[in-house]
């Protein structure tokens, strides 16, 4: 677990994700940030509360309601959460996406965001102005201060 403060992401591996957030959890270490990961299940309130951010990316298995109840204690104590779901989920990946999102008010669909101008995602390209700008009011609506 890291120290107490510094600025930390906890990455979930264990509702059987498959995605690479390296370009994103590399660009953040690059700015000072640690990075664990998660291959516990189930996430509980001990686990995530040491660090500053859950990151948690397209589930291919549900959520429990114990694991829900935690990640919104989490953020309600000022934990940070970032989730992206899949660019062409499935309908069962949408749900249990949903399952934990639709708490905060959000509800994902199919959608994808792409940049032509970069002819990459624009959730996987570091390099592409806009992900990094993203990643910057991220940070800065954490307020913490590594840029």
């Amino acid at each position: 677990m890291p120290e107490a403060n510094a600025s930390s992401i906890l990455i979930d591996r264990t509702h059987g994700q498959q995605f690479d957030e390296r370009g994103f959890s590399d660009h953040l270490q690059s700015l000072g940030w640690s990075r664990d990961y998660n291959h516990v299940s189930p996430i509980t309130l001990d686990l995530i509360k040491g660090y500053d951010v859950l990151v948690t990316m397209s589930c291919q298995s549900g959520w429990l309601q114990s694991e829900i109840d935690a990640v919104m204690t989490y953020v309600q104590n000022g934990g940070g959460l970032w989730f992206a779901g899949d660019a062409r989920p499935s309908p069962t990946t949408l749900a249990f996406d949903n399952q934990l999102v639709s708490q905060f008010g959000v509800t994902l669909n199919g959608d994808e965001i792409y940049d032509d101008a970069f002819a990459s995602g624009i959730t996987t390209n570091t390099h592409n102005p806009n992900i990094k700008e993203m990643i910057k009011f991220f940070i800065s609506n954490l307020h913490l201060d590594i840029c």
